[in-house]
C-alpha cells in the first residue's frame, strides 16, 4: 500500500510560506494544516500574524485559533491533533499541507521527533519546589539531561524528573535510543523551505512590525496584559509568549510614549532575532535529521528543496511556479529536476559546522560566568556555543570591562590606604 504523502512548508517568519501554501493548495488539491504554535490560540490574529481570511482563498484551513488561552499547547499535542486530522483530510480525497514557521512542532509529526515525555503526569509535591532546588533533583536522577536543561527552564526540568519517576527510565537514554534507530517516518514527505537573504529579511520585517501597530497590535497587547494580570499566569506561557507581548508590557503597564516606542522597537529587534533563530534550527535540526532518516527509509522521500524569495518582484517564478512544479512532481511519484537549491544558495543545504547539541550528550555542559549575574547570581550557559556567544556578547565586554576597572580601583585603594 502506498504511503500517504505530506507537503511541508518551512522557513522564516515573514517569507511568504501561507502564501506558498495556498498556491500550492489550489494547484493540488490540497488542505492546509498550520505548524505556527502562536496561531493556534484563539482571536488575537494581528500579534500572531494569522494568515487572514481573504488571503486563503477558500482552501480550509486547520489547527488555526482553537486553543484556549489558558492551556499550555505543547508539541506532543500538536503531534496527536494533527495526525488526526492529516487522516480527516485523507479521507476526503485531499493533500495536507503543513505550514508553520515552529519547526520543533513539524519535526515531531513529519521525522518523529517527540518522546512521550509530555505524557507523563508531574506529581504535585514537584510543583511546590523552587526552580533550584528541582534542578538539584534532576542532577540526582537524571546527571546527563541535568546538564542539558538550564536550571530555569522548570517545564522541561519538571518532565524530565517525571519521566523517570513514571518509566524507572533515565529520560537521557531514552533520547540516545531513539537517536541510535530512528523510527520510520509515518509520512512520505516533501519540505519546501521558503528563505530570503538576512539582510533583506529583517528590512521587511520592520517593515512589518510598524503595519502590525497600524492594524491593531497594541490592542491586542492590551488584551494579553488584562488576561495576565487577571489570571496571574507567568509571562512565558501560552499566548503570552507571542513576540510583542513582553516586549510591550512596560507600555502597557504606564501608557507612556517612551515606553511605546521602546516596545515597538524591542519588538522590531526580537521579530529579526527569532527568524534568525529559526534558520539555525532549519540547518542544525530539520536539515540534519532529514538526511539520517533519507539514509535509513530511503522510500520515505524527505527531499528539501530551497525556494529563494529574497527579490519579491520574481517571487511568483522563484516560489510560486517553482514550487507548485516541485509539488506536482512528488505527487506524482515522479523525481523533479529541478535543483535542491540555487547555486548561490545551496550551502545551506549543507551539514553545519555544529552539532545538534541533542545528539551529543558530551556537549551538555554548563558554564557559569561570575562577572555577569542574572537575579543577583551568576548566569549559567548550556552549551560551548552558547558559551561562546555570550562571551562575544555586547553585555559580557561591558561586564568585563566593568570588573577591570573595579579591580584597578580596589587595587588604588589599597595602595592609598598603605600610604
Amino acid at each position: 500500500m502506498r504511503m500517504k504523502d505530506v507537503i511541508a512548508i518551512i522557513g522564516n517568519t515573514g517569507v511568504g510560506k501561507s502564501k506558498l501554501a495556498v498556491q500550492i493548495a489550489q494547484r493540488v488539491g490540497g488542505e492546509i494544516i498550520n505548524a505556527d504554535a502562536m496561531q493556534m490560540y484563539k482571536g488575537i490574529p494581528i500579534i500572531t500574524n494569522k494568515h487572514p481570511e481573504r488571503e486563503r482563498r477558500g482552501v480550509p484551513h486547520h489547527m488555526l485559533g482553537f486553543v484556549d488561552w489558558r492551556h499550555q499547547y505543547t508539541a506532543h499535542d500538536f503531534s496527536k491533533d494533527a495526525v488526526s486530522v492529516i487522516d480527516g483530510i485523507y479521507s476526503r480525497g485531499k493533500v495536507p499541507i503543513l505550514v508553520g514557521g515552529t519547526h520543533y512542532y513539524l519535526n515531531s509529526v513529519l521525522l518523529n521527533m517527540t518522546l512521550d515525555a509530555e505524557d507523563v503526569e508531574v506529581p504535585a509535591y514537584l510543583d511546590e519546589k523552587s526552580n533550584d532546588e528541582l534542578h538539584e533533583i534532576l542532577q540526582r536522577v537524571d546527571p546527563p539531561l541535568s546538564q542539558k536543561f538550564h536550571p530555569n527552564d522548570r517545564r522541561k526540568v519538571l518532565k524530565a524528573i517525571s519521566y523517570q519517576l513514571c518509566t524507572g527510565t533515565r529520560l537521557s537514554d531514552a533520547y540516545l535510543a531513539q537517536k541510535a534507530r530512528p523510527p520510520p517516518p509515518a509520512y512520505r514527505t516533501l519540505l519546501l523551505w521558503v528563505y530570503c537573504e538576512p539582510e533583506t529579511l529583517s528590512a521587511r520585517l520592520d517593515a512589518r512590525v510598524d503595519d502590525m501597530v497600524a492594524d491593531g497590535l497594541l490592542d491586542e497587547v492590551k488584551q494579553l496584559h488584562e488576561f495576565y494580570t487577571t489570571t496571574k499566569s507567568p509571562a512565558d506561557v501560552g499566548p503570552l509568549q507571542a513576540i510583542g507581548f513582553k516586549e510591550c508590557l512596560a507600555w502597557a503597564e504606564s501608557g507612556s510614549e517612551e515606553d511605546k516606542t521602546d516596545g515597538i522597537e524591542a519588538t522590531k529587534r526580537a521579530t529579526r532575532k527569532y527568524a534568525k533563530y529559526q534558520t539555525r534550527f532549519i540547518r542544525k535540526k530539520t536539515l540534519l535529521h532529514t538526511r539520517q532518516l533519507r539514509d535509513a527509509y530511503p522510500d520515505h522521500g524527505l527531499d528539501v528543496y530551497l525556494l529563494d524569495s529574497t527579490v519579491l518582484s520574481s517571487w511568483d517564478i522563484n516560489v510560486g511556479e517553482r514550487g507548485e512544479n516541485i509539488a506536482t512532481l512528488f505527487l506524482n511519484g515522479t523525481t523533479s529536476d529541478e535543483p535542491f537549491a540555487p547555486d548561490q544558495l545551496k550551502h545551506l543545504l549543507e551539514p553545519p559546522k555544529n552539532y545538534d547539541l541533542s545528539d551529543r550528550p558530551d556537549l551538555w555542559l554548563h558554564k557559569t560566568c561570575d562577572i555577569c549575574t542574572v537575579a543577583g547570581k551568576p548566569m549559567i550557559l548550556v552549551g560551548e556555543e552558547a558559551w561562546q556567544e555570550h562571551l562575544r556578547s555586547q553585555r559580557h565586554r561591558r561586564g568585563v570591562r566593568g570588573a577591570k576597572k573595579l579591580a584597578a580601583y580596589e587595587a588604588w585603594k589599597k595602595a592609598n590606604a598603605m600610604n
